[in-house]
């Protein structure tokens, strides 16, 4: 059992403080620069071998490339794809690959998934409502980072403890085992990694349906939890994001 305060201490300690993946920061730099466009989004990616395999594999999906030659280089697979879910792509690797990592294989594929579906839900949702798309993608991608850092800095245990929870009943027992859940500590590194208060607020209370300024959020994780398939792999959540949208 851990106070509140060791929790807190443990997650942003200050001698080895949490980070973003550099090459998350470095995609985040691009989107936000005007002048920037695929050529600089393809300089990232190439970087990365696994980021451009699963650029390819994507853009010649059926989904992307239902007909046609398929592509070979990564500019080719950014103008297919788009140069936002390229740079959606890349992002959410560089999550896997820079934050989760420590975890095992099959639990950061869970989690790291379920990220990548709802950034993209949030995101639709937000275009939807004529809101920050991009922003709420940034959003719903993190919004479960507070439980990545339980599993990494607090409690090598907490996944075989906690992992098969959701919703209200792992708040509930995240805030019995360690006086406080994965929102807020989402919400703290939020602040350390200076994103934007109405961002950071979100994702400390997505799992509150009375919080209007966290409704879109607290939507998208429903969603995902609800009406997709558990063992969706990445490379089709596009596709099925898509189509749950268009039956709402």
């Amino acid at each position: 059992m851990w106070t509140r305060e060791e929790t807190r201490a443990l997650v942003l300690r200050a001698d080895d403080p949490p980070t973003l993946p550099e090459r998350f920061l470095e995609i985040r730099r691009v989107i936000e620069d005007e002048e920037a466009g695929a050529r600089e989004l393809a300089a990232v990616v190439r970087k990365d071998q696994a980021t451009s395999a699963v650029l390819l594999k994507m853009a010649n999906s059926a989904f992307y490339h239902p007909n046609g030659p398929a592509v070979a280089s990564i500019p080719e697979a950014i103008a297919r794809l788009g140069f936002s879910m390229s740079a959606h792509i890349a992002m959410t690797m560089s999550l896997l690959y820079g934050l989760f990592h420590p975890l095992s294989a099959a639990s950061a594929r869970k989690l790291w998934t379920h990220a990548w579906c709802v950034g993209l839900l949030a995101e639709g949702l937000a275009r939807r409502q004529g809101n920050d798309a991009e922003g709420w993608f940034t959003t719903g991608l993190l919004h479960d980072i507070g439980r990545v850092m339980l599993a990494t800095r607090v409690d090598l245990g907490y996944l075989d403890a906690l992992g098969a929870l959701f919703g209200e009943e792992l708040v509930a027992a995240e805030r019995a085992r360690y006086g406080t859940d994965h929102a807020e500590i989402g919400r703290w590194l939020l602040e350390v990694w200076r994103l934007p208060s109405w961002c950071r607020e979100a994702v400390g209370a997505h799992h509150d349906a009375d919080a209007p300024h966290a409704a879109l959020l607290v939507q998208a994780d429903r969603l995902a939890h609800e009406r997709l398939p558990a063992e969706l792999a990445f490379e089709d959540t596009p596709e099925a994001v898509q189509a749950l949208l268009e039956t709402l």
